[in-house]
């Protein structure tokens, strides 16, 4: 009997001690839950991680704690990692609460999203809307997926219902404007831009609605719009945009005279900067202030404008007839009668729809493609002048810039600067760019050359030069294809040295996009 009481009681102290001792466990996860998530209220990141991962290891398959880590990556935008994290918690789906669930398909969705892997992307996204259709940021990444598949009627649909839901989202109502734009759906692009203007105040916008009203025919509200624009702070661009603009409308309402103020201004925005795409613009307003010049009753300050074409000779055919002085009035009147119904600058010309998220692909070939006309070529021309040349070679190195920060951000860039490096003259010739830029909290310095030119080792050892006189010490990335042996020997030995060579690049775009 004694004993039978002895071992009831040993059974009873026991349960006390494993009851306190799981106790202690739980109350410890809960210390540590509660520090992590003020940790990620305070903005410290770092040790939220370190908490986790403390958690993770004392308990590797509780799918909550991987969870949590994920979003601690998300925050961060280390999306490569909080996808990682996303799936190991997928795969316990059955023992998280269904909001955790539900914020798990969200937040990988993002993630796969900022990644470039729509398929992914649209399959966890639309795992949440299922649950639910409310949720602003799901609807809004769902439709921007649908735009980049060019689905321009669905992806409005779901950004939509994303502005509805937050009335006060700049980028929500801008990229629907983007969208709506593409569409077709000019008032609704009208809408949200206006609503976008409201809350940033940016100029641009007005620009962008004016182009809009502009092509709706209605040009009394494009002219206000544009009025506004010119008065705050724009680029030479869409400054030179915003007059030539103003010039159509005014043509478009009959009002001559203040078609040619308009066109004047812009003409003065052109002669006042140093800009290859300058010229471009230029030989547009000189043609058409030409022809209002004329419309207006002034054929002689018509000539005397077109007289200004003969340095683009190259491209105006018909110049040397415009500016003989032998047309007459008949010939002149019907010129001018086909002037007044030609549309001039589209909706396409003004707003960047490129923006929307588009899923192209990349071959480094295309760095070639935009050197649209070779200085070699130009030279052979017998027309071409030391000036025009120039002018070419100023345009291609730009184009190659363009393109080279388009493929830095397809590939996950965030570009902070751009640079040249000393020494080496493919900076200059338009053979080579660089940039300073950030991926997954790194920063970088890229180097992108044209991939029919070799690569020394000097150049290698120029760029890790470069780095590390800026304080760049994790990773050099060279793009291009050919490399001289010394380069590569230098690149086997240099662990801060990556290269991805053309191949490297089409396999990563062609992961990107899968």
């Amino acid at each position: 009997m004694e004993f039978s009481y002895l071992y009831i009681l040993a059974v009873v102290a026991i349960g006390v001690i494993l009851y306190l001792a799981i106790a202690n466990i739980l109350k410890d996860k809960t210390n540590l839950l509660e520090k992590a998530n003020r940790m990620i209220e305070t903005g410290d990141f770092d040790g939220a991680t370190e908490v986790y991962n403390q958690l993770i290891l004392k308990n590797e398959f509780n799918p909550i704690y991987h969870a949590m880590l994920a979003y601690v990556f998300f925050r961060t935008e280390n999306y490569q990692r909080a996808v990682v994290e996303y799936e190991i918690a997928l795969k316990n789906e059955k023992d998280l609460p269904l909001k955790e669930v539900y914020n798990v398909n969200k937040y990988s969705g993002i993630s796969y999203f900022h990644l470039k892997n729509y398929p992914k992307a649209f399959l966890s996204l639309y795992n949440s809307f299922m649950t639910n259709p409310q949720d602003a940021e799901v609807c809004y990444n769902i439709g921007m997926i649908y735009a980049s598949q060019r689905k321009f009627e669905k992806a409005l649909d779901f950004m939509s219902r994303a502005v509805g839901q937050e009335p006060m989202n700049y980028e929500a109502h801008f990229y629907t404007g983007l969208v709506a734009t593409e569409a077709n759906r000019r008032d609704i692009a009208i809408r949200e831009f206006s609503i976008a203007k409201k809350i940033s105040q940016i100029p641009q916008l007005d620009l962008y609605i004016a182009a809009l009203f502009k092509e709706n025919k209605d040009f009394m509200n494009a002219i206000r719009h544009l009025k506004n624009a010119t008065r705050g702070t724009l680029t030479f661009e869409e400054k030179t945009k915003s007059f030539i603009l103003m010039g159509e409308c005014y043509k478009g309402l009959g009002l001559i005279e203040d078609a040619v103020t308009a066109l004047e201004l812009a003409r003065q925005e052109t002669d006042t900067v140093d800009d290859p795409k300058a010229m471009e613009y230029k030989k547009n307003i000189l043609y058409n202030l030409g022809m209002a010049y004329v419309k207006d009753g002034k054929p002689e300050k018509g000539v005397s404008t077109w007289n200004d074409l003969k340095q683009f000779d190259f491209f105006y055919k018909d110049v040397k007839e415009l500016t003989s002085g032998q047309l007459s009035d008949d010939v002149m009147a019907r010129l001018t009668e086909r002037w007044m119904l030609m549309p001039g600058l589209t909706t396409r010309d003004v707003i960047p729809t490129r923006d929307i998220v588009s899923k192209k692909f990349f071959d480094i070939d295309t760095l070639e493609k935009t050197v649209t006309r070779n200085v070699g070529e130009m030279k052979a021309d017998p027309n071409a002048t030391s000036s025009r040349i120039e002018q070419f070679k100023q345009l291609n190195i730009k184009r190659f810039r363009e393109v080279s920060r388009e493929i830095l951000k397809f590939m996950g860039f965030t570009i902070q600067k751009e640079i040249t490096l000393k020494y080496d003259s493919d900076f200059t010739d338009g053979k080579a760019s660089g940039f300073v830029a950030r991926k997954n909290s790194l920063d970088y310095l890229v180097i992108i050359k044209r991939h029919n030119d070799d690569v020394s080792g000097f150049v290698l050892l120029n760029a890790l030069g470069t780095a590390k006189s800026m304080n760049i010490v994790n990773t050099v990335v060279m793009i291009t294809s050919r490399f001289k042996e010394d380069a590569l020997t230098i690149a086997q030995k240099n662990k801060n040295l990556t290269i991805i060579d053309r191949r490297g690049l089409i396999k990563a775009l062609n992961v990107a996009l899968q």
